[in-house]
């Protein structure tokens, strides 16, 4: 179903209807553009194939699976019409998508933290580098893992990455991260992250990194 779910969404739609034809698609945890991306990891990584999607649902549900799943979001606005835009997505392929919405608060603690949820979207990233964020979100136990992803070999190359002071071991590692939790389908990435830090004209010397966490000793008012 995971498979499905990915090869069931058309990124091309998405990126109109959601992101003004200016989305990034994600094809795995690390960007295109990354040193730990391959092409055998992208290659990986299911394409938008609708008739392919709508057979793994008939042979999931012919197995005694239900295609009916509870998708839970925020009632931020641009979330309630994702969810509008995923559930008439997964109608095609016979997938019965049934949205809840909460507010940031709840959703947050009731619904991410808690794990409580069948599917979930999430934001994670942009990120610097592949330590800490990368452990955090695929190991297993990690403290971003929400959907509770586990694979031993995925663990240990994690933590030897994490060991290693071989560049070129790590860099190595690191990719094969992205081969096996793309075969893996650890979770549905469709597009990359962006936070943006927004500040007034007066505002100088803002330096950050793409996690938007700020170098404030840098920063000073032009009065």
């Amino acid at each position: 179903m995971r498979e499905a779910l990915v090869r069931g969404i058309d990124l091309n739609a998405l990126a109109a209807v959601q992101f003004r034809n200016q989305m990034e698609r994600a094809t795995g945890y690390f960007s295109d553009s990354s040193e730990f991306q391959t092409p055998e990891a992208a290659a990986a990584w299911p394409t938008y194939n609708v008739e392919r999607a709508k057979a793994l649902v008939a042979e999931y549900v012919a197995g005694g699976g239900n295609a009916t799943v509870v998708y839970k979001t925020t009632n931020a606005p641009n979330r309630v019409e994702f969810a509008e835009f995923l559930q008439a997505q997964m109608a095609t392929i016979g997938i019965t998508l049934q949205p809840q919405f909460y507010d940031l608060a709840q959703y947050s603690s009731s619904v991410v933290q808690s794990r409580d949820f069948q599917i979930a979207g999430n934001v994670g990233g942009p990120v610097d580098a592949p330590y800490p964020s990368s452990s955090n979100a695929l190991r297993t136990g990690g403290s971003q893992n929400y959907g509770a992803y586990s694979n031993p070999e995925v663990d240990a190359m994690l933590d030897r990455a994490a060991r290693t002071t071989d560049d070129a071991e790590r860099t190595r590692l690191y990719q094969q991260v992205q081969l096996v939790t793309n075969q893996d389908l650890a979770m549905a990435y469709y597009s990359r992250g962006y936070l943006s830090t927004i500040t007034k004209p007066e505002v100088k010397g803002v330096v950050r990194y793409l996690t938007r966490d700020m170098f404030y000793a840098t920063a000073w008012l032009d009065r």
